[in-house]
């Protein structure tokens, strides 16, 4: 009969440890609030400055922006981080030479048209006036082939970017002025919801500026190869 470990015996495993009884006293329900407003300002960060792909973008699940802080002078800082990376897209582009496939434009044309109307939500919020816009109009894009879809396209999507940034430095300057007063004119929620549509603008943004970068990758790379 092989030797082994007689029946019964622990051999090499040591005793398992006693489960707890009783809720730890950080668990308790009295610290629970403090703990979870901890967990929340311990969110990391989502880092924008390299070159994410679209489906890590659509894919994140932490925000980009201040967590758990709702206030004026948070929304503004917000703002302001926004409307660079609405001035890196615009850059992006005026690419020379840049051709967009069509798969590419509909996604651009999908993801900046709910980036302008999230901003005009804030732009409203702040009462910075709506007066403007019952008579306007969206500029027409004629199309006659694929050369002028192109640049229509990419006419059109400096059109929503340019609209966007007026619209968001408005209510940057108004939600500023506000909150200088004694008694500002924003309540908690109305910041609160304002800053949710900027963060919904700012995701659509960074997708826009993926997929727009990976653009910009493919012509640099024929232009190489053609060279």
């Amino acid at each position: 009969m092989a030797e082994g470990i007689p029946i019964g015996g622990s051999g090499n495993i040591g005793p398992s440890d006693a489960v707890p009884n009783e809720m730890p006293e950080e668990a308790s329900p009295e610290s629970s609030g403090q703990s979870f407003e901890k967990m929340v300002n311990d969110i990391p960060q989502v880092k924008t400055g390299g070159k994410p792909s679209p489906m890590n973008v659509a894919q994140s699940a932490q925000p980009s922006m201040q967590s758990g802080q709702v206030s004026a002078e948070n929304l503004v800082n917000n703002m302001q981080q926004v409307l660079g990376q609405m001035q890196g897209l615009q850059s992006g582009l005026q690419t020379p030479n840049l051709k967009l496939n069509a798969r590419t434009r509909r996604l651009l044309d999908a993801k900046l048209k709910r980036t302008k109307d999230n901003i005009k939500f804030i732009h409203s919020k702040v009462n910075v006036g709506d007066e403007d816009e019952s008579g306007r109009q969206e500029p027409q894009y004629v199309v006659h082939g694929s050369e002028d879809e192109n640049k229509s396209s990419v006419g059109k999507f400096l059109s929503y970017l340019t609209d966007g940034q007026a619209q968001l430095q408005n209510a940057m300057h108004s939600v500023s002025h506000l909150k200088s007063k004694k008694n500002p004119g924003l309540e908690v929620q109305d910041i609160f919801s304002m800053q949710i549509k900027l963060y919904r603008a700012q995701t659509e943004i960074e997708f826009s500026t993926a997929v727009l970068q990976k653009a910009i990758d493919d012509l640099k790379t024929l232009m190489n190869v053609q060279l």
